[in-house]
């Protein structure tokens, strides 16, 4: 199955739980190598998912203005949850939902 996004993280002992004292602990470099596969493949997965949309019409619910390399922008999401950054042009899109056709660079 291909998330879009996942949340990864490594098991770590916590001191007074059953798991903490049981056997066949996994060494803490397997763990860390394991994370960074399952990182790489999300981003991969991520990547191609975002991929579809470019070109394409999308709603998009702008939340908050931002700045991204130095310019002023509205940043936002597509009912995919796809988060998409526009420069700001003056227009107030605070909790507006707005057509847009997506390019590589609106989409992180």
């Amino acid at each position: 199955m291909n998330f879009y996004e996942t949340h990864i993280f490594k098991y770590s002992r916590r001191k007074g739980t059953r798991a903490a004292d049981m056997e066949g602990q996994i060494p803490e470099e397997i763990k860390t190598r394991r994370s960074h596969i399952l990182q790489q493949l999300n981003e991969k997965n991520k990547h191609a998912f975002e991929s579809c949309y470019i070109g394409k019409s999308v709603e998009v619910l702008f939340e908050e203005a931002v700045e991204k390399d130095g310019i002023s922008c509205w940043q936002g999401h597509t009912r995919e949850y796809l988060k998409v950054t526009v420069p700001n042009d003056g227009r107030d899109l605070h909790n507006k939902i707005c057509d847009c056709i997506l390019q590589e660079s609106d989409v992180e």
